[in-house]
């Protein structure tokens, strides 16, 4: 697969993340997720902090709550208390963006070569 169809890929997969955000209720939006103590309102803000927050922020936060992983919850635990269309808009504003962090990211492979994991 090229890096274009990659992120173009990605690209529309976060328009359709945006497009469910934006057509959940109140009651859909809590609903529990298969994240351990997250709601759904709290993963789609999750998905909004890799734009929104810096490393700068990332990196307090992860100092002052005692590490990585802590700092992501609380990020996005305080995300979650913006409208679900300002997250919603923040996602689709976004969608564009050719993020692509070392090991988790679109086009990383073990291997080295590019394309998807799968």
């Amino acid at each position: 697969m090229e890096r274009e169809q990659i992120f173009g890929a990605v690209a529309a997969e976060r328009r359709r993340i945006a497009d469910l955000i934006d057509a959940l209720d109140e009651d859909a939006l809590a609903t529990p997720s298969l994240c351990a103590g997250w709601d759904v309102k709290t993963v789609a803000a999750h998905l909004v902090g890799v734009f929104a927050d810096s490393f700068w922020t990332f990196l307090r936060a992860a100092l002052r709550h005692g590490g990585f992983h802590r700092a992501i919850d609380e990020l996005a635990r305080r995300r979650a208390r913006s409208p679900a269309a300002e997250i919603a808009r923040t996602v689709r504003q976004c969608a564009d963006h050719r993020l692509n962090p070392p090991v988790t990211g679109p086009t990383f492979r073990a291997d080295g070569r590019l394309g998807a994991r799968w």
